[in-house]
């Protein structure tokens, strides 16, 4: 009887602490698209203001932001100059890698990989624009969650409890 007890008391625990981590779940992908948001941004202001090549800029830009996002800029940095595939095959190939220590989901990862087929190939300007486009994909997504994450918020740590109680009276 008495590890029943434990058991039940663990078992609504451990529900709990997941319901608690699925309601936290947007907030997290939000931190991660601020972050790369503020790498875009940088990225804007190293290709129009220091006139700096990709490899440079995205060096300095991983130096600036957190983790994980930094990780994605350092690696692609890093392994800009050598082999044969271009920067945007590099960048798909990077951030698929590294966007396993990330929130992204399936849609960011895509729009971000957009994103990268056009890096080194077209002028300051367009560059900029393409930029821009995707910091509004992110802005808008931001939003999304926000609202989203506040209606979300409650359900899931109540979701959490209740499905822990419910297998605690199975237990008993």
């Amino acid at each position: 009887m008495f590890l029943k007890v434990i058991g039940g008391i663990l078992v609504l625990i451990s529900s709990c602490v997941l319901g608690v981590y699925y309601s936290f779940k947007a907030e997290y992908r939000i931190n991660d698209l601020l972050e790369i948001k503020k790498a875009l941004l940088l990225l804007i202001s190293e290709i129009e203001f220091n006139l700096s090549p990709i490899a440079e800029a995205t060096k300095n830009i991983s130096l600036k932001v957190k983790k994980p996002v930094c990780d994605i800029f350092s690696k692609f940095s890093e392994r800009l100059g050598y082999g044969n595939c271009s920067a945007g095959e590099l960048w798909k190939l990077i951030l698929e890698e590294k966007s396993q220590n990330t929130y992204f989901e399936k849609e960011d990862i895509e729009n971000f990989i957009s994103f990268g087929q056009t890096l080194g190939y077209l002028d300051k300007q367009q560059q900029s624009n393409n930029i821009e486009i995707t910091v509004n994909y992110i802005d808008n997504k931001i939003s999304e969650l926000s609202e989203k994450s506040k209606k979300n918020k409650r359900m899931f740590r109540s979701l959490g409890f209740l499905g822990g109680f419910i297998i605690m009276v199975i237990l008993f």
